[in-house]
């Protein structure tokens, strides 16, 4: 993905700390990208799914967000809002942000307030890769009927 190479972009130009994060960060993408992968061979109880991201360790609820990429079916509002309000780090909820993006229009109109609010109240600051995938949700439809 886009993201993938800006992060190695950057990977070879940053400091040793900032080497450490994006490599962190590239790690993570793709721990998304394959467990999303799986869960699109493979059936997951969605109960277990969502425990496991409402239990998990940063990089478990990673590796959740990537699940229910894969099969929206596992993603519910509750976790969805949970990704974004109460992130662990800025890589899950640039991870919450995709999946909202994905599921929005498939999700129920009463989950999609909190979800709203959820990003309103975010602390997302300008210029981050958050930011435009931010905005993207803040103007989608909260009710179905402002579609159309």
């Amino acid at each position: 993905s886009g993201r993938l190479r800006r992060v190695l972009r950057l990977h070879t130009r940053g400091t040793l700390r900032t080497r450490f994060e994006d490599a962190h960060i590239y790690l993570q993408e793709l721990l998304v990208q394959r467990s999303a992968a799986i869960a699109r061979r493979e059936k997951f109880k969605t109960a277990e799914i969502r425990k496991l991201f409402k239990n998990g360790s940063p990089i478990m609820r990673v590796l959740a967000l990537g699940l229910m990429r894969g099969d929206r079916s596992l993603a519910d509002g509750p976790t969805i809002t949970s990704a974004i309000a109460d992130s662990r780090s800025a890589n899950a909820q640039y991870h919450g942000l995709e999946l909202v993006a994905q599921c929005w229009h498939s999700m129920p109109a009463s989950d999609r307030p909190a979800i709203h609010q959820a990003v309103s109240n975010s602390v997302i600051p300008p210029g981050s890769d958050r930011r435009p995938l931010a905005d993207a949700v803040l103007a989608m439809p909260v009710s179905s009927t402002q579609e159309g």
